[in-house]
């Protein structure tokens, strides 16, 4: 009896082991999965620690020129971590600078796969399509990174700019000027756009533009610059000459060939030729001086009457430009006022001979000999004038007057 009591239990007691094991067993396996997807998870974040440490050192030595090692160093964090965009864009970045654009493309598409939101991918995928001269592709490039980070000027211009290549300009510059409340301070926005309303003809909105982005960045003398050149194509001589005389007393400008030029005519052009003579005689005495500083010259003198100064200035010319025909144009003139036609008509042929398609030598030494009397030689002057050009009124004019006296 008591042993099959005992019977009875040692059964229960064995059903409870064998219902409670196979519990026990699954538990044991959950906690050693548990485990391994912490261990898993640890290391990965390990492995993305180490690839963004790789990242910086990788951008620290593509930001030195150091492209070999910044090569080796992102391809190993990508083997680490090779789903982080930004190893993407540095690598395409490295290739781009080696001037190997497909696999950058390549490269910028795969980190734009990643993470579509990765501004920088876009924007130098941008790039790459833009020198292959897909221009409309590279503004939808760069659209969508401005469209990303909303601050970044940069961006902005870089799809406007993009506008421009497609022959969209105005669009060009109404996306500029819708951001312009945005980035109210910034100054290369404002130059962008001047430079955009110049190429669209208005010169007058350059100008507007340019002085506003001087405002904005007073230290920037290319925007200073750029603002006299379109004061002078928009017309503004006086604020023009008081820009460019600004820029010339700082010594880095001084010796600007193309400034102090443009300043001489555009006192030219308000009637001060003797301040245009005083630009054009630095230019001439420089240590780059050019036949044409001295034609320019020759042209003021005898403007004003001044024979000597005009014969002065054009034989300088001669000397520094013989190839150049107004120079002997200015010697033969110079010549004739001072009653020495042999000498003057030796010029005018000279200038003749170096511009073969140019009525004015030949017209000149028609005038000459005309009024020396020699009506028959001027008259047969002014035939090979009109031969060179035969809708010359000048040639025309002359050359009835002498038919008629005759």
């Amino acid at each position: 009896m008591n042993r099959n009591r005992t019977k009875r239990g040692w059964s229960r007691l064995m059903l409870a082991v064998v219902v409670v094991t196979p519990v026990l067993v699954a538990g044991g396996c959950q906690s050693q999965s548990n485990h391994e997807q912490n261990v898993n998870a640890a290391n990965d974040r390990w492995l993305q620690t180490r690839s963004s440490m790789m990242l910086e050192l990788a951008q620290q030595q593509f930001d030195t020129g150091d492209l070999d090692n910044a090569s080796r160093t992102v391809r190993d964090a990508m083997a680490m971590d090779p789903s982080n965009a930004r190893l993407q864009v540095l690598a395409g970045r490295i290739s781009l600078e080696r001037g190997q654009l497909e696999r950058a493309y390549h490269l910028f598409q795969a980190a734009i796969a990643l993470d579509d939101t990765a501004s920088e991918a876009h924007y130098y995928k941008g790039l790459v399509l833009q020198r292959w001269q897909r221009h409309d592709r590279a503004h939808e490039s760069y659209k969508r990174a401005y469209e990303i980070t909303p601050d970044d000027a940069g961006y902005l211009m870089a799809a406007a700019e993009m506008l421009v290549e497609i022959d969209r300009l105005e669009e060009g510059i109404a996306m500029l000027e819708g951001q312009l409340n945005y980035f109210d301070q910034n100054a290369a926005i404002r130059a962008a756009l001047a430079h955009l309303h110049a190429m669209n003809g208005r010169p007058d909105l350059a100008v507007t533009y340019f002085r506003r982005a001087s405002l904005l960045d007073p230290d920037n003398d290319k925007l200073r610059e750029d603002l006299a050149l379109t004061q002078i194509a928009s017309g503004q001589m006086e604020d023009a000459i008081r820009t460019l005389e600004s820029l010339l007393k700082k010594e880095e400008f001084s010796g600007r060939r193309g400034l102090r030029l443009a300043l001489a005519r555009a006192y030219e052009e308000i009637g001060q030729d003797a301040q245009a003579r005083e630009q054009y005689l630095r230019l001439a005495r420089g240590e780059r001086a050019e036949g044409r500083d001295w034609i320019r010259l020759a042209e003021i003198s005898w403007g004003e009457g001044d024979t000597n100064g005009t014969l002065y200035a054009a034989n300088r010319a001669i000397e520094l430009s013989p190839g150049r025909h107004e120079g002997y144009l200015f010697a033969g003139l110079a010549w004739q006022q001072r009653d020495r036609l042999d000498d003057a008509l030796k010029m005018f042929d000279r200038a003749a001979d170096l511009a073969p398609s140019e009525a004015s030598p030949l017209i000149l030494r028609g005038i000459a000999l005309q009024r020396a009397g020699q009506r028959a030689a001027a008259a047969e002057a002014y035939e090979k004038a009109l031969e060179r050009q035969p809708d010359d009124h000048r040639a025309q004019r002359l050359l009835s007057q002498v038919a008629g006296a005759q």
